[in-house]
């Protein structure tokens, strides 16, 4: 079960180009400032892209903490490349390959 959570525009969210040097060297938090997009949703799981249109994987939005935006990694861009899991299928994946981490680790002790 997939949706297109983007930004009020219906785009993704973009960086501004100061912001985007931050996200590629690992930085996962962003001000409003840091948004090229304008406003953003509260608590919406979103599409992250760089100034220059590249894929930044997603990110959750807060429309009430100066922090706007919270980068939470990679994730498959599909054919509609604004278009992101929903809330429960990101959540299961993620816990999903965090315990395949955890067993391989188990199993070479």
């Amino acid at each position: 079960m997939s949706f297109s959570a983007t930004s009020p525009a219906g785009a993704p969210v973009r960086l501004t180009e100061k912001a985007s040097h931050h996200a590629r060297r690992g930085y996962p938090w962003f001000y409003r400032d840091d948004l090229a997009s304008g406003p953003v949703g509260h608590g919406t799981l979103v599409r992250v892209i760089d100034f220059e249109g590249r894929d930044l994987g997603l990110g959750f939005t807060s429309a009430k903490s100066k922090l706007a935006l919270r980068r939470c990694g990679s994730w498959p861009v599909s054919a509609d490349p604004a278009a992101v899991p929903g809330r429960e299928e990101f959540f299961r994946a993620r816990l999903q390959a965090a315990v395949e981490r955890r067993d391989r680790k188990s199993t070479r002790l």
